[in-house]
């Protein structure tokens, strides 16, 4: 059986809608309260309740943060680090932050994390988003990194093997790597799924995320499509439940180096 949690719909207002589909049998009208739900793998819409009462038909509630598959509780005490704090990186550790889970984004620059820190802002990339009360940042790798139950790679390509030189030893043996990474190493030549395992060893599980993503839209909680591609299926599954929210949906492949 299908894990709903792995086909999530957008949640969108009915001034959005596509108006080839609005035109169809299938669209619906409604109170003003009402939303429509699109259903991106039935290719129609649904009339659900009203937005506070707004409810998916298996009964899960997302007004009250109730999401199937990803338990609530677990999720606190869950460490995400993020290496990275550019556009992308403060992105992905909001979702992160945002579905319930402890984030920290690894920096260099000490004035950044704090403003991160005490004022809940990115100044550089997003001024205009107050960020999670659960995400932090820090500039020591040798603290943090050891603590993670998974490891965001948000590092920008031609950086990637001059950080990991220095911080490899701070990343256990066994925890996982999400790479956000995307392009070709100019030097050697090599794929971020050919270079993570390179310098981080080819025993811990990989996952590597794309798609047409944009951080604004990631922050401003617009409909947004990724595939997450991985050799391990429970890791799929996984990052499939902890990155899925209302306007954030998972694909999961096994096709790692077609991903690329």
């Amino acid at each position: 059986m299908t894990n709903p949690m792995l086909n999530p719909a957008f949640i969108v207002p009915s001034s959005s809608c596509i108006s080839s589909v609005a035109k169809s049998n299938q669209f619906r009208t409604h109170d003003e309260k009402c939303v429509e739900k699109w259903n991106y793998r039935r290719g129609h819409i649904i009339v659900v309740r009203t937005r506070t009462q707004m409810s998916m038909k298996n009964g899960e509630d997302w007004t009250e943060g109730k999401v199937l598959g990803r338990d609530l509780k677990q999720a606190e005490h869950t460490r995400v680090v993020v290496m990275g704090g550019g556009s992308f990186g403060t992105a992905m550790a909001t979702l992160f932050a945002r579905n319930g889970y402890k984030v920290v984004i690894l920096l260099r620059n000490e004035s950044l994390a704090e403003e991160i820190n005490t004022q809940h802002r990115n100044s550089r990339f997003f001024p205009q988003f107050e960020l999670p009360n659960s995400l932090t940042a820090s500039t020591f790798p040798e603290i943090v990194l050891p603590q993670a139950q998974l490891i965001v790679h948000a590092i920008p390509v031609q950086a990637t093997r001059d950080f990991l030189n220095h911080n490899a030893h701070h990343i256990p043996p066994d925890t996982p790597v999400l790479c956000t990474s995307k392009g070709l190493e100019v030097g050697e030549l090599k794929l971020m799924c050919e270079l993570l395992p390179e310098i981080l060893g080819k025993k811990r599980s990989y996952a590597y995320l794309s798609g047409p993503s944009f951080a604004k839209e990631m922050m401003q909680q617009l409909p947004t499509a990724v595939v997450v591609a991985s050799r391990d299926s429970k890791l799929q599954q996984t990052l499939a439940t902890m990155l899925s929210s209302p306007s954030f949906r998972v694909f999961t492949s096994k096709d790692v180096t077609g991903l690329e």
